[in-house]
């Protein structure tokens, strides 16, 4: 797989799980924390990945690149600690588990939660702004690849329109960040990434994070932190409460206040990074 690496190329080993939307290049919102706390982040792009790797796969693909990196990396580290972001958090999670006692630390930001959780009674769907998608996602499947392909067409003709289509719903500090010109650009480009060249990787990860995967959770013993907007409608603050109680190792849930989505992850970055780097 390629990767986007990001910060102090000598520095302790961190892997970034990007969004879906999502693309490598995500990992640019890391890049001046990493610097400061001599961190080298790498992502990779998994949505590079055969479309036809997928379950657990998939996963496991992931994580045996992560080992060839640490056993190749300058630092020569014996753990690795993951970020995962939105729906980046699910795999994330799994691939965690697939590289067991070789994870130092997990932590999630704005972290989309399984489905299938609170008896999967739709209770967390409901008050997603992505919910149309989802839904289509889990009940007709070619429908939704669909709407993947249109997304992809009309990126071609008008990027602008995706972007505000995507931010239409948006609370908190993700107003004021939406208008922005760095950060919408680099949205801009990312969204271009994913639906015009990768949508194929975007769809498995839709596919497979809308399928139930809550046991997983409940298996994960991996210490982990969760980071979350209380404005969040992306992913309702209620997913962290519940992996807050679901995670058998989890350490720590830092609420960020007045941010919703993609604010939290800007506000959580430069703590997170501070925190490994201290560890």
């Amino acid at each position: 797989m390629q990767y986007e690496s990001y910060g102090d190329e000598n520095g302790r080993l961190l892997i970034y799980f990007h969004g879906a939307p999502g693309s490598k290049n995500e990992a640019q919102f890391l890049d001046q924390s990493a610097r400061q706390n001599n961190l080298n982040i790498l992502c990779f792009d998994r949505f590079s990945i055969d479309p036809d790797v997928i379950g657990n796969a998939y996963y496991l693909m992931q994580a045996d690149t992560i080992i060839k990196h640490m056993e190749s990396h300058k630092s020569k580290p014996e753990q690795v600690d993951l970020i995962g972001f939105s729906i980046g958090c699910h795999v994330a999670l799994e691939v965690s588990l697939c590289l067991a006692n070789k994870v130092a630390s997990l932590h999630l930001i704005s972290a989309a939660a399984p489905l299938d959780a609170l008896d999967g009674n739709n209770h967390f769907l409901d008050n997603m702004a992505g919910k149309p998608v989802f839904k289509l996602a889990q009940n007709i499947p070619s429908l939704f690849k669909l709407l993947t392909f249109w997304q992809g067409l009309l990126t071609r003709v008008s990027p602008a329109i995706v972007f505000n289509m995507l931010f239409a719903s948006a609370k908190g500090a993700d107003k004021t960040l939406i208008k922005d010109a760095d950060f919408k650009s680099s949205i801009g480009q990312i969204l271009a990434s994913c639906f015009q060249y990768s949508s194929a990787g975007y769809i498995k990860d839709v596919l497979q994070y809308v399928q139930p995967w809550a046991n997983k959770v409940e298996s994960s013993m991996v210490t982990t932190y969760l980071w979350h907007g209380e404005l969040d409608n992306w992913s309702p603050v209620t997913m962290a409460d519940y992996l807050e109680s679901a995670l058998p190792n989890c350490k720590g849930k830092y609420i960020q206040a007045g941010c919703s989505h993609y604010s939290c992850l800007l506000a959580a970055v430069p703590q997170i990074c501070h925190k490994i780097a201290k560890e």
